[in-house]
């Protein structure tokens, strides 16, 4: 119940900083980036959860901020810039890796008409699961201990939920072009290039709309002895290009 603050689940919630002094610093002046182009206020409107532990919690304007809150803003905006594209009325929206459950906490606070598909190893589940449904916990959920026993996934049965939970090898069970928005962030990175091929394929025949990625520009997995540049991804040739850029924390 406070996973956020434990050293052995720190990676779920944020690295380690240095010195609170440089943290709060960092908090509050990726605060002040986002609070220009906040169009939703969303800044003015959501706070840190403390389900989980408080982690490293600041008061900016009043407002009780984290590093993980804020990249969620951050990165909930790069997607609503493109989301006209998306024709549907209701949003169908799956996150590979979701970790603890951040981004699933902004978009489902930002947008009412959407189902959130949260899909990770049972082990990140379990912290997702928990997290999300102590926030939501009014909210219809299918939980992993349910959807595990699910054949198949149409998009009339998943739209009856807001929040999905998936292992990742339930993603071949959602029919063809159900998803309007496929996402991940910080998890290609860490494959070796099989398994990034299998997920893209995947996705261009369930999403029917948006694919978004946030990974590094390139990273060496020791472990596997590979370099992962942005430029390998496999993109399919016909995907439209509509934004490629840098981390508005690093700007």
């Amino acid at each position: 119940d406070r996973f956020k603050d434990q050293k052995y689940n720190r990676y779920f919630a944020g690295f380690a900083p240095t010195h609170p002094i440089i943290y709060d610093c960092l908090v509050w002046l990726y605060f002040n980036t986002l609070k220009a182009g906040d169009k939703l206020n969303l800044l003015g409107k959501l706070e840190e959860p403390e389900v989980g532990g408080k982690g490293d919690l600041y008061k900016v304007q009043g407002r009780k901020m984290t590093l993980d809150l804020l990249q969620s803003v951050s990165e909930f905006y790069s997607i609503h810039s493109c989301m006209n594209e998306i024709k549907s009325k209701r949003v169908v929206m799956c996150e590979l890796g979701a970790g603890y459950g951040r981004l699933a906490y902004v978009f489902l606070n930002a947008v009412e008409d959407m189902t959130y598909i949260v899909m990770d190893l049972p082990g990140g589940l379990v912290f997702s699961q928990y997290y999300l449904t102590k926030i939501f916990p009014k909210e219809q959920i299918m939980t992993y201990q349910q959807s595990r026993e699910c054949k198949s996934f149409d998009r009339k049965t998943l739209e009856k939920y807001r929040i999905v939970f998936m292992a990742p090898w339930q993603f071949p069970l959602i029919e063809d072009k159900t998803l309007d928005l496929f996402c991940n962030i910080n998890s290609f990175q860490e494959m070796i290039d099989e398994h990034v091929e299998n997920y893209f394929a995947l996705a261009d025949r369930k999403c029917a709309g948006l694919f978004f990625i946030k990974q590094t520009y390139g990273v060496m997995n020791l472990e596997d002895v590979i370099v992962t540049e942005h430029r390998k991804y496999p993109v399919r040739k016909d995907w439209k290009l509509l934004f490629e850029k840098t981390n508005s924390l690093l700007q």
